[in-house]
């Protein structure tokens, strides 16, 4: 499994979706406001961190991957910030600038008692009204194109509902992928518009939405998948089921069922499903087989969970689970 994981440095990915800024601010609380009940929190701290499609940037470049990130910004503080903290993680930027749109922002303000650990009282979410121009889309497609025709080996769609997807960049990906580019689809919202050889990312509760049908059982979920596959005419589906692990069905051969990791704690899921698609689609750039990309996901999203708030796992830490798994020498 070393060798996997050495097949992953540097490989260039191509991250195209909801850029989205999560902005901390840390602080004590001491008293209950006069003017509402509500806490009075004394300001400590702040930081800005990425969220969305960003976040699943950086986890591409934990990985050892390089990674270029294209998305839409406003003209505003939190593009600056955005930026700023980007560079710091070593994701390359394409960045469509569209004037009178917001960043998306969310801001979530964390306080607790002194010695306390602190607790998440309020989030204000800044999200743009609707989706991207015309323009801001036709720009953005163009820069997807340059992108493959400069030598990304991979394209990973991260759809957070900001409208990037509503529009035919998604079209655009699909004829990339009949063009023979590994293409991954992480979506909330355009599963069932993805009509081509991409491979899709449902976790449970959007498959069961995709068919209409539950998906408790590992049996139904194999199910789900199958006719997924059969109406997308889908390469693969790799369903992400929580504490359940996870299953690849793709559309030829026998699924690959991978229990989760249950001897991590787990602390927080926020994240998980970037870190998830990030490594799935780093292995695919590389060239290693979905199955196997798979395990390394699984892996990957055992280390995340076991940290505070969106986080990034190395080959060193995903090769320690692996180990201790007893898939890896």
């Amino acid at each position: 499994m070393q060798q996997v994981l050495d097949a992953l440095k540097k490989v260039p990915v191509l991250v195209l979706g909801d850029v989205v800024v999560d902005h901390y601010v840390f602080g004590i609380t001491t008293r209950i406001s006069r003017e509402a009940p509500v806490p009075v929190v004394v300001h400590e701290s702040e930081e800005v961190r990425p969220g969305g499609a960003a976040n699943a940037a950086v986890n591409v470049v934990a990985l050892g991957a390089r990674c270029l990130l294209l998305g839409v910004v406003g003209r505003d503080a939190a593009a600056t910030s955005f930026r700023a903290v980007m560079k710091q993680r070593s994701v390359s930027l394409v960045l469509v600038v569209e004037k009178g749109r917001p960043t998306a922002q969310k801001t979530r303000v964390l306080a607790g008692a002194q010695g306390t650990s602190c607790q998440q009282v309020l989030r204000l979410d800044r999200d743009p009204p609707g989706p991207p121009s015309a323009v801001t889309i036709h720009e953005l497609s163009a820069r997807m194109d340059t992108a493959v025709r400069g030598g990304a080996r991979a394209l990973l769609l991260s759809d957070y509902g900001h409208g990037l997807f509503q529009t035919d960049v998604l079209d655009r990906a699909v004829r990339l992928a009949r063009g023979g580019l590994p293409v991954l689809v992480d979506s909330r919202y355009a599963l069932s518009r993805v009509k081509g050889p991409v491979v899709l990312k449902p976790n449970a509760p959007e498959l069961a939405e995709l068919v209409g049908l539950p998906v408790n059982t590992m049996q139904e979920a194999v199910a789900a998948c199958r006719a997924v596959l059969k109406r997308s005419g889908a390469r693969a589906i790799v369903n992400t089921r929580g504490r359940d692990g996870m299953v690849v069905v793709p559309d030829k051969g026998a699924p690959t069922i991978l229990a989760a990791h249950l001897f991590t704690d787990v602390t927080d899921v926020t994240g998980a499903g970037d870190t998830v698609a990030s490594a799935l689609i780093t292995g695919m750039a590389a060239g290693i087989p979905l199955h196997q990309a798979a395990r390394l996901a699984n892996a990957a999203a055992s280390v995340v969970v076991a940290k505070l708030g969106a986080a990034t796992a190395s080959p060193a830490e995903v090769l320690e689970i692996l180990r201790r798994e007893g898939s890896a020498p």
